[in-house]
């Protein structure tokens, strides 16, 4: 989360950029719902499209931030970016919607893959220059210089991927309590081009979720208090649940039941990613370690296939070697910050002491220096 400039922040919040934001996020969402029937997809693209004109309206307002605003700007990037993925993971809580899945050109599937985190980012980088221009974003916390700085991040990344995988465990055992079936998605991959597309689509879904879903409430409540921690939690939790609905699909009586699992496990997701980008004023640990735990997801799947097709061993040992490579140099930056964070304290605590005490003595009389 660095600090913006006012030309920068001028030019996102222009008329002509926010009308391509808005364009984009309408064409996105029209072309994520491709395959379901028009009595589906066109509610959806609309509630998008207005979703997105609203949070223009209130961004092009020249008034001062208060709750609802603030709320309801959250509720609008989310709707914009995210809109799609919520029908779809009702869809499959339900079953409701019948799906064709269209023919896919090269074109296509690179701007599903690499368009949503775009179209995040670029939210993000919206509502900051909207906020920025009424209070400025607080700071970062942490070392200055950029090894101290990566060193934090690293340290940051490592605590909630510990965090995030043992929510993810804590869900699937409560999933498996209320007897619904535990599926990881999306693992149903077919051949090594598949399965790399999938890793790479899976990784960048911190970069499609993050910005938004914390960054964004962050953003909008700067201030770490216990109020502003409540209502960002409360939001992202929520949002949050709301595209991972899917996890909940086939509990039959016991829906209810798994849909208050999901909202637990995004609940206890939502908080600690909060709570470090709050302490740290750092997006990218909480980004980088929802990618990699993806990653591991798809990597651990693809190395249990029973018949693996050619290829499909090679790509999960690159992958499985990306893993590796990433968890080490976290592991290496974690051990770095312990190493700097104690070096601070201790100068801080001593940096007035002298290493060695001078010795007091008396007054000297004059009996003394004339002996």
């Amino acid at each position: 989360m660095s600090e913006s400039t006012p030309r920068t922040d001028a030019i996102l919040t222009a008329p002509a950029a926010l009308a391509a934001w808005w364009g984009a996020a309408t064409a996105l969402t029209a072309l994520s719902m491709r395959g379901f029937p028009q009595r589906f997809s066109i509610p959806v693209i609309v509630l998008a499209a207005f979703a997105a004109a609203v949070l223009i309206v209130l961004v092009l307002r020249r008034q001062p931030l208060n709750n609802w605003t603030r709320v309801g700007a959250y509720l609008c990037a989310f709707a914009a970016t995210q809109a799609a993925w919520v029908f779809v993971a009702l869809d499959e809580l339900t079953a409701g919607a019948p799906y064709s899945p269209p023919p896919m050109r090269l074109w296509d599937l690179m701007v599903m893959v690499f368009g949503g985190p775009a179209l995040a980012v670029w939210t993000f980088f919206v509502i900051r220059a909207w906020v920025s221009r009424d209070e400025p974003v607080p700071a970062r916390a942490g070392f200055r210089g950029w090894w101290r700085g990566l060193s934090l991040g690293c340290a940051a990344a490592l605590a909630f991927l510990v965090v995030l995988i043992a929510a993810n465990l804590t869900k699937h055992t409560l999933i498996g309590l209320l007897e619904v079936p535990d599926v990881d998605y999306p693992l149903g991959a077919q051949g090594a081009e598949q399965w790399f597309l999938t890793a790479v689509e899976v990784g960048l879904a911190g970069v499609a979720e993050e910005p938004v879903f914390v960054g964004a409430a962050v953003l909008l409540w700067p201030r770490l208090t216990l109020p502003n921690f409540l209502a960002a939690l409360w939001l992202s939790s929520l949002a949050r649940a709301g595209i991972h609905l899917y996890y909940a699909a086939g509990a039959g009586a016991d829906t209810a039941a798994a849909v208050g699992v999901v909202i637990l496990w995004c609940t206890i997701w939502s908080g600690f990613s909060l709570f470090l980008v709050y302490c740290t004023r750092r997006l990218w640990p909480v980004i980088l370690a929802h990618g990699l735990q993806n990653v591991m997801t798809v990597v651990s799947a693809l190395l249990l296939v029973p018949n693996p097709r050619p290829g499909e061993q090679l790509v999960g040992g690159y992958l499985a070697m990306a893993v590796v490579g990433v968890l080490a140099l976290l592991l290496i930056g974690t051990l770095s910050f312990f190493i700097l964070a104690v070096r601070r304290i201790w100068f801080e605590r001593f940096a007035r002491r002298p290493l060695l005490e001078p010795q007091v003595c008396g007054p000297v009389s004059e009996a003394t220096v004339s002996s």
